[in-house]
């Protein structure tokens, strides 16, 4: 099944099948048109015999042999201290056939290397890799999440590029797959993908790979295309592309030029060998330098400048404005993003988020969306100007690379979630972090902030079924939005009071003992601290999660909703706490600190329900702290007025600050 002249990027040469016929291997592989094959490293002595084998064959000219060089984490247990200074030397001696580092990464399938040695190995190849200016060739298996976590701090530092990865002989899942597309890193393809059940799903989700990030191989003699167990040989790749080709509604040939262009720059190979034409549509950049950022085009009409760098320059001025723009149908461009952050641009959190937003949209589309981008915009069909804000479907998912806040991406589509014309029902599915620092979390959004959106006729309906901590996320959310009645009612909460009527709060620990101390701490503290006696109605709960037991000990987190007279509501908590002294010291500190005021609600409710009052119709009015950690209510108002066309009117009072807002009451088809 020849199907042009292809580059096996994956193939274990010096496997012990191949061993009494190598040479007649090598021939039928030549003979069929795999005329390049990289043989994969997965220790230094099999590396260092790879090497041999192909300078012995050096005189033979096809097929075309280079090698990478790693310790693959089956072989992590084995590996001496000071492995990554033999493998550079290894390396360094035969840079004229060793292609890449690897193969490296995380097995958590087998597990025949401890996890943390794994992760040890793995990260020490990273850097070899940063260090000698080579490609990654990475395995990954039922470890997605900590793969993420070990490799995206070297890309956040710039240390490592995106282009300079392939995750090799990929066998994950549909949303695992966007992940590491999205992240730039090229996706290699082996004869699992051609099985007919194991690689059923895999094939109806090959063309979410852009061919500019797609490699072909054979992982040679494992991964037989017919899944049996013959033995696998690189020339079996020709069924790999011919299974891709069918997935994707392509041509063959055009996966053969673009796989084997894709190899040739990824791996620096000499191209001069290849003798078959490129396709215009599939060329890829011909420098060695990493792929340049998308263009973000010219907007032509009416376009909404947002100053991404305003006051803090969060990633809420993202949060608001994008979510509003597709509601409102206007086009906006965002610049400058988190130009004062010690990382400018977007993080991947603000990726999921808006490529969450993207795909919920029949009638825009976002751009500029990659790691680090300063500048991005959301641009509407033009023949969409007007009708209802439909989504394009009822269910939708989006996942955190590990322990990223859900509740950051959810503040992101919650608008959009609530005001769009959905006749039924519209479900989320968020994997994340759900717990954890600089980030709401889940506790709040369903004690502190839903109670408030009900009162403005917004029925949001928040199940946490897993947690998710630091580092290792994977936390699982669902958020329900019925139908909603437009317009919004106006929040009006500006009389204030210290008179309590129910407390409710929520522990979540490591041991049920911490859990009962800390709510009996709480009881004793607000007695004292905010005249909470026995006659105030109390709701507790302990959540008790193994996932908050470390090396380093016992981590808890208290979240605490105030209800007053006068509809008051102070929220507080959501920060971990290493013991319950401390967790409640926080607690009592954190709403004394807005107790001691005038405020009626707590500054994190506050810059949250902004949206919320802008769209309503009437007036809204909410009294807030005096002073405040952050500058999110400003920026909220600045996004709110320039997309919206709300008025907001900020008044200062000796212990708290009143906002009238004069919502636009949003009522399904958008604003003239």
């Amino acid at each position: 099944m020849a199907t042009g002249t292809v580059i096996d990027i994956g193939v274990n040469l010096l496997n012990r099948q191949f061993q009494k016929d190598l040479p007649r291997v090598l021939k039928r592989s030549a003979d069929e048109n795999v005329h390049t094959i990289i043989a994969t490293g997965t220790d230094l002595k099999l590396s260092e015999r790879s090497i041999a084998t192909i300078r012995s064959r050096q005189n033979i000219p096809l097929p075309r042999l280079f090698c990478t060089v790693g310790i693959h984490p089956h072989s992590a247990k084995d590996a001496s201290p000071d492995f990554a200074v033999k493998q550079a030397a290894l390396i360094q001696a035969n840079r004229d056939v060793v292609v890449a580092v690897g193969e490296c990464g995380l097995d958590f399938n087998r597990d025949f290397s401890p996890r943390d040695v794994q992760i040890a190995v793995f990260r020490q190849q990273i850097q070899l890799a940063c260090d000698l200016g080579l490609p990654l060739f990475c395995h990954e298996r039922d470890a997605h999440a900590e793969f993420l976590a070990v490799l995206v701090p070297f890309l956040e530092t710039g240390l490592l590029h995106a282009s300079h990865v392939v995750v090799h002989c990929f066998t994950g899942n549909a949303v695992q797959l966007q992940r590491y597309v999205r992240l730039g890193f090229s996706i290699g393809l082996t004869g699992f993908v051609c099985m007919s059940r194991r690689g059923y799903d895999l094939r109806q989700a090959v063309k979410l790979i852009p061919l500019c990030q797609l490699m072909v191989e054979t992982d040679a003699p494992f991964m037989h295309p017919s899944q049996s167990k013959q033995r696998c040989e690189p020339h079996h790749v020709h069924a790999v592309v011919q299974t891709i080709a069918d997935s994707m509604g392509l041509p063959a040939a055009d996966i053969v030029a673009a796989t084997t262009a894709n190899a040739t720059r990824f791996f620096h190979l000499d191209s001069t060998i290849l003798h078959h034409p490129t396709p215009p549509y599939l060329a890829p950049p011909q420098s060695s330098q990493p792929p340049p950022a998308p263009l973000v085009p010219s907007l032509k009409g009416d376009v909404i400048s947002v100053d991404g760098s305003t006051l803090e320059g969060g990633g809420q001025i993202l949060r608001l404005a994008f979510p509003l723009a597709a509601l409102l149908r206007k086009n906006i461009e965002i610049h400058s993003i988190r130009a004062g952050r010690p990382k400018p641009g977007l993080a991947n959190q603000h990726l999921c988020g808006l490529t969450l937003l993207k795909s919920m949209g029949q009638t825009w589309t976002l751009h500029g969306l990659h790691l680090r981008s300063t500048r991005a915009q959301l641009v509407h069909d033009e023949s969409s100007t007007s009708g209802p804000v439909v989504l394009n479907g009822s269910a939708f998912h989006a996942a955190m690379d590990t322990a990223g806040a859900v509740t950051l991406v959810l503040q992101g589509v919650l608008p959009l979630l609530v005001l769009s014309s959905q006749r039924n029902a519209v479900e989320l599915t968020l994997v994340g972090g759900t717990h954890g620092s600089f980030a709401p979390t889940v506790d709040w959004m369903q004690l502190g902030l839903a109670p408030v959106l009900d009162r403005m006729g917004v029925q949001v309906g928040i199940t946490m079924t897993r947690r998710g901590f630091v580092p290792r996320g994977g936390g699982n959310v669902t958020v329900t939005c019925p139908s909603v009645t437009l317009p919004l009612r106006p929040l009006v909460v500006d009389t204030p009071s210290r008179v309590v009527h129910h407390v409710s709060c929520r522990v979540t620990c490591a041991a049920e003992t911490d859990g009962h101390d800390a709510v009996l701490a709480l009881r004793k503290a607000f007695r004292f601290a905010f005249g909470v006696g026995s006659h105030v109605e109390w709701t507790d709960e302990v959540v008790v999660d193994a996932g908050l037991r470390t090396k380093k000990g016992t981590t808890l987190f208290i979240h605490v909703t105030m209800l007053l007279e006068h509809d008051n509501l102070l929220t507080a908590g959501g920060c971990p706490a290493k013991s319950v002294e401390a967790a409640v010291a926080d607690v009592v500190a954190e709403l004394g600190r807005v107790w001691d005021g005038e405020a009626c609600v707590d500054e994190h409710l506050a810059d949250n329900v902004l949206v919320y009052m802008a769209m309503a119709a009437g007036t809204s009015r909410l009294r807030i702290p005096r002073q405040a950690a952050s500058q999110h209510v400003e920026a909220a108002i600045y996004v709110l007025e320039l997309i919206t066309g709300a008025r907001f009117q900020v008044d200062d009072a000796p212990k708290s600050r009143l906002i009238t807002c004069h919502g636009v009451g949003y009522n399904t088809h958008p604003l003239a």
